[in-house]
């Protein structure tokens, strides 16, 4: 019987520029996609509702989201770091442990991400300034957002995972169709239906569970290496302080960042709606370039270095810092042009305030220069 090729890019194997292309620009063009399914919301909301619900949206309620995931993106590095460990040295036993802890983490995170952001979202918003006008209409998307933050976890880990052992490509698939889910549905919802922020919120759930769906397929489909069953899904002591210690800090990072801009949000918000509706505009728009200028070849050097350490290749690890580096020196003419490009997309964005806007705008054209 012929054995089935493997779809998984072995980065660890052939000619590393050519591997790292591979396995790199999927994950790119996923940051797209991601931003992208984030910033839907936000267009249609802000087209077809108003300048409320907008604010209602990616104002105060965005940023609190912001903190929550990207907190939880940082923590799921320290599982990609331990599964690339194990998958690089052919370690099924403890690959398999380290799969199913990972999962167990998402799943008891999320539950308690979900209870305490449902009953402390009024609360929350209310620290930060939040006005009156919004107040109830930002309680209500972010209680359904927290709702459903289980599909959020459960794909971030499950893409990280895939991600990982060289899989960057059904990722990136399950993202566009969940992104094209997530467009259509609002627009049913939200134009259709008149559900308004109800209904955007609906629509993210939605798509979110679909994502997470797919993830959960893909890991309980028998492989060489791994397969994920519910049933012996839990932690494991050792896998957990490792994943931990590796993850906590890329977390505690990221919510540095997402702390910054909810001082700067809530500041923002003691000059009324109309400030509001335009920082979100742009917050969209802008988080296309830092993410990826963030990216910086970041996660494929992780994953590469990993695998070729415990796959004891010193040689090809020493290579395959080249590579990523080589991907970082192209990354200025990209911001360049994206930067260029940001008032065409914040008009498409939005049409409320747009002076206010473009403000933003320009302090964040003097901050490029600054930058390079």
């Amino acid at each position: 019987m012929k054995q089935k090729t493997s779809a998984v890019n072995q980065i660890t194997e052939g000619v590393i520029w050519k591997q790292l292309l591979l396995f790199f620009f999927p994950i790119m063009l996923g940051t797209l996609f991601q931003q992208l399914y984030n910033t839907a919301d936000a267009i249609i909301v802000g087209r077809f509702v108003g300048k409320e619900a907008l604010a209602c949206v990616g104002g105060s309620s965005g940023q609190l989201i912001n903190l929550v995931v990207g907190f939880f993106v940082g923590l799921s590095s320290g599982a990609t770091v331990i599964i690339a460990r194990y998958y690089g040295a052919k370690n099924k036993k403890e690959l398999n442990l380290a799969l199913h802890t990972a999962s167990a983490l998402a799943i008891i995170g999320s539950i308690i991400i979900t209870v305490f952001g449902i009953l402390l979202a009024p609360a929350m918003l209310r620290f930060m300034n939040t006005p009156s006008n919004v107040m109830t209409g930002s309680v209500i998307y972010l209680r359904i957002y927290f709702a459903g933050i289980f599909f959020v976890f459960v794909y971030n880990i499950g893409s990280a995972i895939l991600r990982a052992m060289g899989d960057s490509k059904r990722p990136l698939y399950y993202l566009i169709v969940c992104c094209f889910i997530n467009v259509f549905l609002d627009i049913f919802l939200v134009v259709g239906f008149n559900l308004g922020i109800t209904g955007a919120a609906l629509a993210t759930l939605f798509s979110q569970a679909v994502s997470a769906i797919l993830v959960i397929r893909a890991l309980m489909k028998p492989e060489e290496m791994y397969q994920l069953e519910p049933k012996k899904i839990r932690l494991h002591r050792f896998l957990l302080f490792s994943i931990l210690t590796i993850g906590l800090p890329a977390g505690f990072q990221s919510m540095m960042y997402n702390i910054a801009n909810i001082i700067i949000q809530s500041s923002l918000n003691h000059l009324g709606t109309d400030a509001m509706a335009a920082y979100t505009a742009f917050g969209k728009m802008d988080a296309f370039y830092w993410m990826i200028s963030g990216f910086d070849c970041n996660v494929c050097r992780t994953k590469l270095w990993c695998r070729k350490i415990f796959k004891d290749e010193t040689k090809r690890n020493c290579l395959s810092f080249d590579g990523p580096c080589c991907l970082s020196a192209c990354k200025p003419d990209f911001d360049f042009l994206w930067k260029l490009s940001l008032p065409a997309l914040y008009a498409g964005c939005r049409r409320y305030q747009s002076r206010n806007g473009n403000y933003f705008l320009a302090c964040t054209k003097l901050c490029f220069i600054y930058l390079y």
